[in-house]
């Protein structure tokens, strides 16, 4: 009897290490599964972090480029302001230089007109100084016939 409870309480003992053994490597087994679930919840964050830093860079990147347009914009518009107010300054000095050269025909035009006068005027007085000149000369011809006849 005794033999058999100490039978009894060798295979109690073995059953007891083998479940003790069963647990350990469960246990293990648990703790392994424990580890790859961490080192793969670092792996998708780290991989998480580079993606998003990718997209700031990306966006960075795209305002860099938004802001570079926009300066070559506001460029743009200055040099065509510019062009734009050149070109209105030339116009005016066309404007001006027509305006003075109208100014310089239309003086021309009054000193010719004047000088046109002034010659018609002489011409009217020599015509009137000639028919003088012929009256005065037909009345002496007049008093010599007459003083001849006499």
């Amino acid at each position: 009897r005794l033999q058999a409870a100490e039978e009894d309480e060798r295979h109690r003992i073995e059953a007891e290490e083998q479940e003790a053994g069963r647990l350990q490597a469960e246990e293990k087994e648990n703790e392994r599964q424990r580890i790859e679930e961490q080192e793969a919840a670092i792996l998708q964050a780290k991989e998480d972090e580079r993606q998003r830093i990718e997209v700031e860079e990306q966006e960075a990147a795209r305002l860099q480029a938004a802001k570079e347009d926009e300066r070559q914009r506001i460029k743009a518009e200055e040099q065509e302001a510019t062009r734009l107010q050149a070109a209105e300054e030339d116009e005016r000095h066309r404007i001006e230089a027509e305006e003075q050269e109208a100014g310089r025909l239309q003086a021309e035009e009054k000193e010719n007109e004047r000088q046109r006068i002034e010659e018609q005027e002489a011409a009217i007085l020599q015509a009137k100084e000639d028919e003088r000149q012929r009256i005065k000369a037909e009345e002496q011809e007049a008093t010599r016939l007459q003083a001849a006849e006499e």
